[in-house]
């Protein structure tokens, strides 16, 4: 087969097209694939092409555009600096790779000087972690922060707050104007910034959201180790509990799959440090846990109703005017044990319920379950 035929096979296979794949083998283009050496410039040489050739060799076409519009594998799309996803230098092909299909992974990794200004074209945040393209580890990196060595060379001006300062605020705007309200927007503003530059920070709400449950999670005291057993597993629910009623919009806040970061991975740690050596396996150690968390987090949804109801109209005006009605429209003859106990209670709770008792009678029963013997 003529070099060039397999040039271009190659060609085909790879998005930076026949130009580099002819440069590594040496010597320019033939007359049929565009006649004169490439002058650099990341376009494919010859003639300046017609039709819908022109359309995608513009100077700066990125790769993204080119795949979306079924073009990956053309070999006249523009070459691209490796890993940086914008136009500019190609990245070269060896021999090697042009017999496997692909660049090595030692061809595709940009060198140390390369990479500086990849991560700076990419983004980088002001506290100087990189904004990766994969959003779970841009997440991760975010949320352990304070773990990782600490990245330098991020470019823009200099930092006015941190990530810190923005998981507060918006922390601080969620407890006083509930969750709907917090935006990138919103939190900017609280901090005196632009909407934009929040983007700087954290890259979307949803990021934001799982920062600040890390954060609430890591603002708990330390549950207690020195104490009998009985009361470690009721410091575990009390503490779930109080953090939902302190930060009410927890609840709106989606709990399943929600990503580990410090705050919430200590408190499990601390969780299974209150359940240890009470005689169970781990599946169970992790389900004495999950328990006495729905059971603080039911019981907080049910106490957070009842305070939101108060502050609109007190338990005693509303008794004041549904009781007498109730009175009258109920057959008491057919609801014998409702008539009883709903007096007693009433009586007792001057409430329709009593959310802080019915929590300390339920953890107790609880307990008592969970505990041998």
């Amino acid at each position: 087969m003529h070099r060039w035929a397999a040039v271009h096979e190659q060609a085909r296979r790879t998005p930076c097209g026949i130009a580099a794949a002819g440069e590594e083998l040496g010597g320019g283009a033939p007359a049929d694939f565009g006649g004169a050496a490439d002058a650099g410039d990341g376009r494919a040489p010859g003639p300046e092409p017609t039709g819908a050739r022109r359309a995608h060799l513009r100077r700066g076409e990125s790769r993204k555009d080119s795949y979306e519009g079924g073009l990956a594998h053309d070999p006249w799309i523009p070459c691209e600096r490796a890993g940086s996803g914008g136009g500019g230098r190609r990245a070269p092909l060896s021999r090697a790779s042009l017999l496997s299909g692909g660049p090595s992974v030692s061809e595709s990794a940009p060198n140390a000087a390369d990479h500086g200004q990849v991560e700076a074209s990419a983004g980088s945040r002001k506290d100087g972690t990189k904004r990766a393209g994969d959003p779970a580890r841009t997440l991760l990196e975010l949320l352990w922060r304070h773990s990782l060595p600490p990245r330098t060379g991020g470019r823009g001006p200099r930092q006015t707050v941190s990530v810190d300062d923005v998981v507060t605020a918006a922390i601080g705007l969620a407890d006083r104007e509930g969750y709907e309200k917090v935006s990138i927007r919103a939190v900017a503003a609280e901090l005196g910034l632009r909407p934009m530059s929040l983007y700087t920070y954290v890259p979307s709400k949803e990021a934001l959201t799982v920062l600040m449950v890390d954060a609430v999670a890591a603002a708990g005291a330390p549950l207690p180790t020195d104490v009998p057993a009985r009361e470690r597993l009721s410091a575990v629910a009390r503490q779930i509990r109080d953090e939902y009623l302190a930060h009410p919009w927890l609840f709106e806040v989606p709990s399943w799959r929600m990503v580990l970061g410090p705050g919430r991975t200590r408190r499990y740690e601390q969780q299974l440090a209150a359940v240890d050596g009470i005689g169970l396996d781990d599946p169970g150690m992790d389900r004495v846990i999950s328990v006495l968390t729905q059971f603080a987090t039911g019981n907080a949804r049910t106490a957070l109703a009842a305070a939101r109801s108060s502050r609109e109209q007190s338990d005693a005006d509303w008794w004041e005017t549904y009781g007498p009605l109730l009175t009258e429209v109920m057959p008491a003859a057919e609801y014998p044990l409702s008539t009883r106990v709903g007096a007693a209670v009433g009586e007792l709770y001057q409430a329709p319920g009593d959310p802080a008792g019915d929590f300390a009678y339920g953890l107790a029963r609880l307990i008592e379950a969970i505990l041998p013997g």
